[in-house]
C-alpha cells in the first residue's frame, strides 16, 4: 500500500514539474525596436503598427509578418520627439542583400578597395524612373558606373562626353549607372532641366550603400565591370582622357 502511495505521489509531482500549457505559443511575446534620432524605442503588443495602406494591424498579424524576415519597422508618426505609430513595410532588395551579406559575414566595417579582378559586391539600386537595377541579374552585361553629384564641376564637365558614350552603345549589352552623392531625386530632376545626363541616375538614398561600402571620396570616379561582375577599370578624379579610356575598355570587353 505504501509503495502504491509513493508511486502515485511521484507521478503527481512529475505531472506538476513537467506540465506544459497547450497554449504556450500563444503566450510568447516578441519585442522589436526602432531607432529615431539616436534613441531606441520598443515596439510591442501595445504599439500602433500600420501597413503601407494605413491600416492598423493586430499584434499577431504584424509580428507574424516580421518573423518572415521580409519586413522592417520604422517610425511613422512622431509626437514630442517620440514615435507614436509605426509603419511596417517590405525590405527593399538592397536591404535584403545587406542582411544576407551581414549574416554571411561578408560586410566589412572598413571601406573596401576597388582592385582590378575583384568581384564587385551585389546591389539593388532604384533609379529616378523607378526601375531597380540588381547587379546579380545583369550577368552577361558590361556595367559602367559613374560616382558623381550635381554640385561637382569636374563631373559636370565630362557629362557631354559620357552622353556620347551612352548613345554609342545604346544597342549593346552595356548598362550605364550614375550614383549620386547627397542628391535626392528632386535635386537630380532640377539639374536635368538645364543639363541632360543620359546615364541611369541613382539618387543618394539608394547610392549611399555602395558609396560608403567602397569609401568613395573623390568625384568623379568611374568603374567598369565585365560580364562576370569583375572590376576591369577604375578612374578617380577628372582627366581629359577618361572618357576615351572608358570607350577603349568597353570595346575590349565587347570584343
Amino acid at each position: 500500500m505504501k509503495i502504491q502511495r509513493r508511486l502515485i505521489l511521484c507521478i503527481t509531482l512529475a505531472a506538476v514539474l513537467f506540465y506544459v500549457p497547450w497554449d504556450l505559443t500563444a503566450q510568447v511575446r516578441h519585442n522589436y525596436f526602432v531607432d529615431f534620432e539616436g534613441t531606441r524605442f520598443a515596439v510591442n503588443e501595445n504599439s500602433v503598427v500600420k501597413d503601407t495602406a494605413g491600416v492598423v494591424l493586430a499584434y499577431s498579424k504584424w509580428t507574424e509578418m516580421m518573423q518572415t524576415g521580409n519586413y522592417r519597422l520604422r517610425p511613422y508618426s512622431i509626437v514630442n520627439g517620440k514615435p507614436t505609430e509605426m509603419l511596417i513595410r517590405e525590405h527593399t532588395k538592397q536591404e535584403l542583400i545587406d542582411i544576407r551579406e551581414r549574416m554571411e559575414g561578408r560586410m566589412n566595417t572598413k571601406p573596401q578597395t576597388m582592385k582590378q579582378g575583384d568581384t564587385f559586391d551585389n546591389f539593388a539600386l532604384k533609379d529616378i524612373t523607378g526601375k531597380t537595377w540588381v547587379l546579380s541579374e545583369l550577368k552577361g552585361k558590361i556595367i559602367v558606373i559613374n560616382f558623381w553629384f550635381t554640385g561637382c564641376a569636374p563631373c559636370i564637365m565630362e557629362i557631354p562626353e559620357l552622353n556620347t558614350l551612352v548613345e554609342k552603345y545604346k544597342n549593346k549589352d552595356v548598362v550605364f549607372l550614375a550614383l549620386a552623392m547627397g542628391d535626392d531625386e528632386t535635386k537630380i530632376r532640377k539639374f536635368l532641366e538645364r543639363k541632360p545626363f543620359n546615364y541611369n541616375l541613382i539618387p543618394h538614398k539608394d547610392a549611399r550603400n555602395v558609396i560608403s561600402r567602397y569609401g568613395i571620396m573623390a568625384f568623379p570616379t568611374h568603374v567598369v565591370l565585365d560580364a562576370e561582375r569583375k572590376i576591369t577599370y577604375t578612374a578617380i578624379g577628372y582627366h581629359e582622357e577618361t572618357v576615351a579610356s572608358l570607350d577603349k575598355e568597353i570595346v575590349k570587353l565587347i570584343d
